[in-house]
């Protein structure tokens, strides 16, 4: 993607209640080329997302999370009009199936502890096939 000023770079949510985790997911994205918001639970990515300046063209969060967890925010987000891309992180569940019937929809996800260049394709696939 490209306008008058160069490249566009894809926008990513990280959502993670781990402040160590949302930190390394910024550092190592961006210096992968993606721009990086945050926010550490689902209600607090709600709010990042209206007052962004940009468009949020990726969710990359966490399942399980206080406050909001990531189920209900990916339900939240994916009941929009034109909603991101939502990838899901956990450590704990690996049963995606079960995860994406929660969730009503087709979502991406990625098993924690995972290898940061498998991530960014991944990250970079679904925004293709978006």
């Amino acid at each position: 993607m490209t306008d008058a000023t160069g490249p566009v770079l894809p926008t990513v949510l990280v959502v993670d209640d781990d402040e160590t985790v949302r930190r390394v997911l910024r550092l190592s994205l961006e210096f992968a080329g993606f721009r990086v918001l945050t926010a550490e639970d689902g209600r607090r990515a709600l709010d990042v997302m209206q007052a962004a300046l940009e468009v949020v063209d990726l969710i990359l969060t966490d399942v399980v999370m206080p406050e909001m967890d990531g189920v209900a925010l990916a339900q939240a987000v994916l009941a929009t009009s034109h909603p991101p891309t939502v990838l899901m992180m956990s450590g704990y569940l690996d049963d995606r199936d079960r995860l994406r019937r929660a969730i009503g929809a087709d979502v991406g996800f990625v098993q924690k502890p995972f290898d940061m260049d498998e991530l960014v394709a991944q990250l970079r696939d679904a925004l293709e096939t978006e």
